[in-house]
């Protein structure tokens, strides 16, 4: 058994990885994105809901992945938590 150091799909880390990277290396305000690229093989579309409304749905949604991990500047345990809105 292992344990798991960041929650959902594990197919997201990386890009969730790369988003925190590029916010801070970037020094970017969350409040002037308008617009996340994503480009990796194999992509044809993003996986999972864009706009999650439950744990399962954030758990696979990489859009929601990379949008978090943009603004809160990583992508942990916390970052699903309750009352956040799922709609970033």
């Amino acid at each position: 058994m292992a344990i798991k150091l960041v929650p959902g799909a594990h197919s997201n880390h990386a890009c969730a990885e790369a988003a925190r990277n590029a916010a801070i290396a970037g020094d970017v305000n969350p409040e002037d994105v308008t617009n996340i690229q994503i480009s990796m093989a194999r992509l044809k579309k993003l996986s999972g809901p864009l706009h999650p409304t439950d744990l399962i749905g954030v758990a696979h949604s990489l859009a929601y992945f990379v949008a978090c991990a943009v603004a809160d500047r990583g992508y942990g345990w916390i970052t699903p938590r309750p009352r956040r809105s799922m709609t970033l």
